[in-house]
């Protein structure tokens, strides 16, 4: 997804015929918003501890990313030392939320 692709959904949602003029006006810069938040929101500063196992995408400082399945009794500090990590997020939070789930929460991946 980049901006494009979000400028364009936010073009086709906000200008279609049935939705309400106020969207129309305000609705493309909310929804922008909106998804650069929803994007942002899922990472973390290596700095930040997981908080439960799992699998996790870390970012290296050189933009590499590294797949790991990191278990809450690892050393943190060391690993993200070790590995020169800038910041991370849980697999799950990535994945999409099922069209038919009125829920917001994913099941955990298991590898």
């Amino acid at each position: 997804m980049n901006k494009e692709t979000i400028k364009k959904a936010a073009r086709e949602l906000c200008t279609s015929p049935v939705m309400d003029p106020f969207l129309k006006d305000y609705g493309m810069a909310c929804f922008t918003e909106g998804t650069r938040w929803r994007i942002n929101s899922v990472w973390h500063d290596a700095s930040e501890v997981p908080e439960r196992s799992g699998m996790c995408i870390l970012i290296r400082q050189n933009g590499d990313p590294l797949f790991v399945k990191f278990y809450v009794q690892n050393d943190w500090k060391e690993f993200v030392e070790c590995n020169k990590i800038e910041r991370w997020s849980y697999l799950s939070d990535l994945l999409p939320i099922p069209q038919n789930s009125g829920e917001l929460k994913r099941k955990e991946v298991q590898p």
